[in-house]
């Protein structure tokens, strides 16, 4: 079921989220990222690719941007993160794919 990375560091110019520097997402992101991995058992929520698939853990992608919420942890919330893999993560965030809390793979 698809449920709804925060870049930690802004790495470069360019970039959608970019503004010259590290940003803190703080502990409580960590927490629901992890949780959203282990609830979408670490499998792109919207292409099905796993972990194993990947090499790597999957991104998990805020659905509501965390830019739009005036308390940074009110962003950090389950039911507005889902896990995506990498490729279906830049789509979500150039708005080609739509994510949601209520679509399923």
């Amino acid at each position: 079921m698809l449920r709804c990375v925060a870049l930690v560091e802004r790495r470069r110019p360019g970039h959608h989220q970019w503004e010259g520097g590290s940003f803190d997402y703080g502990q409580k992101w960590w927490r629901i990222r992890q949780q959203a991995l282990e609830r979408d058992g670490y499998a792109c929520q919207h292409c099905g690719a796993d972990r194993d698939d990947l090499r790597r853990n999957p991104d998990v992608h805020h659905c509501q941007p965390v830019r739009s919420f005036d308390r940074l942890e009110d962003a950090h919330t389950l039911d507005n993160v889902v896990t995506l893999c990498r490729s279906c993560h830049r789509r979500a965030e150039a708005g080609t794919i739509a994510v949601s809390a209520e679509d399923k793979k």
